[in-house]
């Protein structure tokens, strides 16, 4: 009973003692089937197997019938109800049952031999005899497919992605179960690949099927973020934001300062504090004559820039300190979220007064901030330092002439979130911390009118503000994927304003108090920002579209100033934005002054 072999017949098994020990039983098998094939005059040992076992991969359940058939007539099959009784190890991971079934999931690669006796139900019936079967089974490494992730995609970039397999047996054919995000295919040679149309993602799984038909399942989840460009002046933004409003506003702390200066000197005020100077309260400062009176008898005018009537010099020195709250917000647009800017700013300077007609000063900024997207999407915290430079010049009698320098440093600290785009409830953050540098310059010039306690200031005003920011990558928080890389920020701008002020000086028993009022019309004459581009790290810089902002706009504040006597004087300003579509202003400042 051989396959492929020569004819045996068959002779009766003896009995053997103790049967119920397996590996005995084993032995006496091997004997009487030697006897027997001895005995007929037949090849010891004739194979009856009609199957030979298909390769198997690591990993992967594996189950293999045995088929036998009658060596005493060859294509013959055996009877069903085939014995089968292992004679050496199997492949790691496998078995083999006694009805002949090799089952189980291989843990080791390589190519193993085994055998095993076969035997019918029935000694007397054909394929009774029983023989020793020689297997060889391959197991092959187990089969996968690389990657075993996916990276993520970006809507509008082109994606790819070769798929591989490995183990098995041949080559493969690649498959798809579920859906591709839009715009990418999978091709049958493992080829993903497209162009993501749509922000979002889906859950899926490639089917890789071997030469054998061996199937392996890989499920794979793939990320479409939205592109880079899009997402980046969501942190542009208030970083550009920030940085300008600290320059503007230093600035501005200065021409405040020099308000309040010119005050201190305006002759309504100095005649009014000699008035009140025995701590009396008097009379409106308009009932009062505030000028000196020739030799004639008749009234003189007022010395230009408040000297003192006698032509001598105020107190040479000052010191004074000057705290500001501003906040500043921008409504949402189509194109852009809205920024909610809370700015708190302490200066700290020197003034000194060579002559009655000019004054010099050195100004230490110090500047806090935070911003906040309406869309919740970035939160920047930034700190930074200025030193600032200025000086008046009265070039003709009550006329003047300033100019203010200021140049400082900030850190953006910024955090921005996003949510993961196949899972919206899934929240991702980045963090990020550039450096910048910002210089302003103010060249203003005015001219005051007296009448009685009134003065009349009208102005104008050129600023030019230079902000810069370094180029910076994000770093992911617990490896969130696609960090932004946004490249050097770098803006200017030239503002024209024409402004005036009316204040009031008004003697009390403990000084002198100057309200105000001030009212500025600002046109942007000139900005330009250089082209900004962004990508997620690793991918190529491209442009990002920059918003522009009103040319045409206003302030107008209300304050007032007051000096006490022995060099004491302070003030209080709000100041608001007026005219600019979809934001705001406000700005509170109080500062205090010592002369000595």
């Amino acid at each position: 009973m051989i396959l492929g072999g020569e004819g045996a017949g068959f002779v009766r098994r003896r009995p053997c003692a103790r049967a119920w020990l397996g590996f005995i039983t084993a032995a006496c098998v091997l004997i009487a089937a030697a006897a027997s094939q001895i005995a007929w005059g037949a090849k010891p040992f004739p194979s009856k197997a009609a199957s030979i076992p298909p390769l198997a991969a690591v990993g992967t359940p594996y189950s293999f019938q045995f088929t036998f058939v009658d060596a005493d007539s060859p294509g013959t099959a055996c009877p069903p109800g085939m014995r089968v009784t292992p004679l050496s190890p199997v492949p790691p991971g496998l078995a083999l049952t006694t009805q002949g079934v090799l089952q189980g999931t291989p843990t080791t690669a390589g190519t193993f031999s085994f055998q095993f006796i076969a035997q019918g139900s029935d000694p007397n019936a054909p394929c009774g005899t029983p023989t020793t079967e020689q297997a060889t089974l391959t197991v092959t490494p187990a089969i996968g497919i690389a990657p075993a992730t996916l990276p993520s995609g970006v809507v509008g970039t082109p994606y790819v992605q070769q798929l591989a397999a490995f183990g098995g047996s041949g080559s493969f054919i690649f498959t798809l179960v579920g859906t591709l995000p839009p715009g990418l295919v999978l091709k049958p040679s493992g080829l993903l690949a497209g162009t993501p149309t749509t922000r979002g993602g889906t859950n899926f799984v490639v089917v890789a099927t071997d030469a054998r038909n061996s199937v392996f399942r890989q499920a794979y989840s793939l990320a479409i973020f939205p592109p880079a460009v899009t997402v980046a002046p969501d942190l542009i933004l208030p970083q550009t934001f920030a940085g300008t409003a600290s320059t503007v506003q230093q600035l501005g702390n200065i021409q405040q300062i020099l308000f309040h200066l010119r005050t201190t000197r305006n002759p309504t005020v100095t005649q009014g504090l000699k008035l009140s100077i025995d701590g009396q309260a008097l009379p409106a400062l308009a009932a009062l004559g505030l000028a000196s009176n020739d030799n004639a008898g008749t009234s003189a005018a007022p010395r230009g820039g408040g000297a003192a009537t006698d032509g001598e010099i105020l107190e040479r020195w000052g010191v004074f300190a000057q705290g500001e709250i501003d906040i500043t917000k921008t409504d949402p647009t189509a194109s852009q979220a809205g920024v909610d800017l809370r700015t708190h700013g302490l200066t700290l300077g020197a003034d000194y007064r060579p002559a009655n007609n000019s004054v010099v000063g050195v100004a230490l900024g110090l500047v806090k901030s935070t911003a906040d997207l309406s869309n919740g999407a970035v939160n920047l915290d930034t700190k930074g330092w200025s030193l600032s430079a200025f000086g008046e010049f009265d070039p003709v009698e009550n006329g003047y002439v300033n100019l203010a320098i200021t140049y400082g440093q900030n850190k953006y600290d910024g955090v921005r979130r996003a949510s993961w785009p196949l899972d919206p409830a899934t929240t991702l953050e980045y963090s990020s911390s550039p450096r910048g540098s910002q210089l302003g310059a103010a060249l203003s010039a005015g001219y005051q009118y007296f009448v009685q306690a009134f003065t009349l200031n009208p102005y104008g005003r050129v600023d030019y503000v230079d902000v810069r920011v370094d180029a910076f990558q994000e770093t992911p928080s617990s490896g969130a994927p696609n960090p932004l890389s946004v490249s050097a920020q770098h803006f200017t701008s030239t503002v024209l304003t024409l402004g005036g002020q009316v204040q009031y000086a008004w003697s009390v028993a403990w000084g002198v108090l100057v309200p105000y009022a001030r009212a500025e019309y600002q046109y942007v004459a000139q900005t330009n920002t250089q082209e900004v581009a962004a990508t997620y790290i690793g991918g190529a810089l491209q442009p990002v579209a920059v918003t522009g902002s009103d040319r045409n706009y206003g302030h107008f504040a209300l304050g007032a100033s007051t000096v006490l006597p022995h060099g004491l004087s302070g003030y209080f300003n709000y100041e608001q934005l007026v005219g600019k579509q979809d934001a705001s202003d406000r700005r509170y400042m109080l500062g205090i002054r010592y002369a000595f």
